[in-house]
């Protein structure tokens, strides 16, 4: 039982990164392009509100933050 609970615990810990997988994907791939919260959000299959609530919580920056961060770490 105990390594269905620590399954379990590492799946509940990383499901956020992994419902917004495609999107940080976009971002790494798309840096340089302008940025599209609505399209996020889209990509994501959340409200522009809700996108941005969860990306926050998820990666503890706002998606503008998350692509300047990665674009220093690309470049």
């Amino acid at each position: 039982c105990g390594t269905v609970r620590s399954y379990e615990e590492q799946h509940a810990a990383i499901a956020p990164y992994l419902e917004l997988a495609n999107v940080a994907e976009h971002l790494k791939r798309n840096f340089r392009d302008a940025l599209d919260a609505s399209r996020l959000a889209k990509m994501a299959g959340l409200s522009l509100r809700q996108f941005g609530r969860k990306f926050r919580s998820t990666f503890q920056s706002t998606p503008r933050d998350y692509l300047t961060v990665s674009y220093t770490h690309l470049t």
